[in-house]
């Protein structure tokens, strides 16, 4: 991904180079155009490098399916990690509240038992504008019917 950015940042730079030698603009406008691009460029790769990868800092939204959480930050952050269905992995960061933290450790200790478990933050929180974090079971089958054959 970053490798096709940088080529594409390359190719616009070489386009503009060849627009303002053809162009008939005034010259200090030829000679800040390129250097001030590239700069402009430099800086926007510098912040998708960044930027790739960081936590989403807002609640999770709808119904995801809980993987993981740890606490971090000196107990001031919770960091989880989300699956959606279809749009795959996330890792969010919340602001620590103990009840949120208190459910999330629950979910965590059914998963590691074997139970997948969902959540789904629901507004109308606490005092502190939290919204309430509800957990439930979760189904592998997702609704589906199975038949079990058992051979003698």
């Amino acid at each position: 991904m970053i490798e096709l950015v940088i080529a594409l940042a390359v190719l616009l730079c070489i386009y503009l180079a060849v627009l303002m030698y053809y162009s008939n603009a005034s010259f200090i406008f030829k000679l800040i155009g390129l250097p001030g691009m590239s700069i402009f460029l430099v800086g926007l790769i510098y912040l998708l490098i960044i930027k790739a990868g960081a936590p989403i800092e807002q609640f999770p939204k709808d119904g995801w399916n809980y993987v993981h959480h740890e606490i971090m930050d000196g107990g001031d952050n919770i960091y989880i990690w989300a699956n959606y269905t279809e749009r795959g992995n996330r890792l969010y960061k919340i602001e620590y509240d103990r009840e949120t933290a208190k459910k999330l450790q629950q979910a965590k200790n059914k998963t590691q038992a074997g139970i997948p478990q969902s959540g789904q933050f629901l507004p109308g929180g606490d005092s502190n504008n939290y919204p309430t974090l509800f957990i439930a079971d979760r189904s592998e089958l997702d609704g589906e019917a199975f038949i079990k054959t058992i051979d003698p």
